[in-house]
């Protein structure tokens, strides 16, 4: 009786900290919100053909998370009217400047040749609809 209790608790345990169950709007949009500023730190060290190279795999591997970020949230359904004024109250501003910054970043990037070669791939697999 003990071994079930104690696997049980173990279960909600990991779920509650791998993140997995504890899914809530206001979650999905600090995660996502992360993951933007994540891959503006990534495209800001884009300077040169080396970097570019080296900010590839980083950027399909920030996509791939977004986008399983992105499925979790589809699967909580649209948030109440408060809940969605209570998220925009609270985070508008900040993504804004972060999705901003992103823009910016990608058309630094799109502008040289260089760069962009070694990043399309990797940018071509962000999430369409975000």
């Amino acid at each position: 009786m003990q071994r079930p209790l104690i696997a049980l608790g173990v279960i909600v345990t990991l779920c509650f900290f791998l993140g997995g169950c504890g899914d809530t709007h206001d979650s999905i949009t600090q995660e996502m919100l992360a993951k933007f500023n994540e891959l503006n730190t990534v495209l800001d060290g884009v300077k040169d053909e080396d970097s570019a190279k080296a900010a590839a795999p980083k950027v399909e591997a920030i996509s791939t998370q977004l986008k399983e970020i992105q499925t979790r949230g589809s699967k909580l359904g649209k948030p109440s009217d408060t809940d969605q004024k209570a998220m925009r109250d609270k985070y508008e501003k900040q993504m804004q400047e972060a999705v901003g910054k992103l823009m910016q970043n990608a058309a630094r990037i799109q502008m040289q040749p260089d760069l962009r070669k070694h990043l399309d791939a990797a940018m071509s697999k962000m999430p369409n609809s975000m």
